[in-house]
């Protein structure tokens, strides 16, 4: 999940890369078994998406290590887990407050967040609007 420049500096030591936010990251994927919290997927597997017309028509699970190809006609999408902070506070790195989600439950967990980000933002530029 892709982190604001001007959050980062939350981070450890102001890094996503440091050994110590590293440390955390690899205790919270290993307490959620590499799994997302949410809706169960395993980190770095995927499945394969059959697209018609009106968009996907099957789908299925796939272990990546014996599988690297989507058949023709296919997309092969993988799924990554992330950390996410449960009360959107990068500095807060409590592991009541971490949870280990794939990037589709992360951006759901996220949403409002983001909404009201941009709500502020725009307010404050309209504001200051000449």
């Amino acid at each position: 999940m892709p982190v604001r420049k001007d959050l980062v500096k939350a981070y450890p030591d102001g890094s996503l890369r440091t050994k110590e936010w590293l440390a955390i990251r690899n205790q919270v994927l290993r307490k959620a078994g590499r799994r997302c919290q949410e809706c169960q997927a395993r980190d770095r597997s995927g499945f394969i998406v059959f697209d018609d017309a009106d968009g996907p028509i099957d789908r299925w699970t796939l272990d990546l290590f014996g599988h690297r190809h989507a058949p023709h006609g296919a997309r092969l999408i993988t799924i990554y887990l992330s950390i996410a902070h449960l009360n959107h506070d990068p500095s807060d790195n409590r592991k009541s407050n971490l949870k280990a989600l794939c990037l589709r439950c992360h951006l759901d967990h996220d949403r409002a967040n983001h909404w009201a980000v941009k709500r502020q933002a725009r307010a404050i530029r309209d504001l200051f609007a000449m």
